[in-house]
C-alpha cells in the first residue's frame, strides 16, 4: 500500500484499529478517510465504528468541502456500494 506521507500511514493504522477489521472494505475506508484531513477530523460523523456502518447523514454536514464530499462518496461506495 502506498501512502502520501508518514502522517497518512499513521492515521490509516489508527482508523483501521478502530474498525476492528482488516478486510478490504475497511482498509479502503480507512485509507480514504485518513487521506483527507476534513474526513479524518469528522470520521465519527461519517462512520459508526461500533456497528461498522456508514453514516450517510455526514454527506450533508456543513464542514464538507467539494473534495471531502468526493472522498466520502468514494469511501462509502468502496465500503458497501453506496451510490
Amino acid at each position: 500500500m502506498k501512502f502520501i506521507s508518514k502522517e497518512h500511514e499513521f492515521k490509516f493504522v489508527r482508523l483501521l484499529k478502530l474498525t476492528k477489521s482488516n478486510d478490504c472494505y475497511h482498509r479502503a475506508l480507512a485509507y480514504l478517510f485518513s487521506l483527507c484531513d476534513d474526513c479524518y477530523k469528522n470520521v465519527n460523523i461519517l462512520f459508526d465504528f461500533d456497528n461498522s456502518l456508514i453514516r450517510t447523514g455526514g454527506l450533508g454536514a456543513t464542514w464538507q468541502t467539494a473534495t471531502s464530499l468526493k472522498v466520502t462518496r468514494l469511501a462509502f461506495n468502496l465500503f458497501n456500494g453506496y451510490c
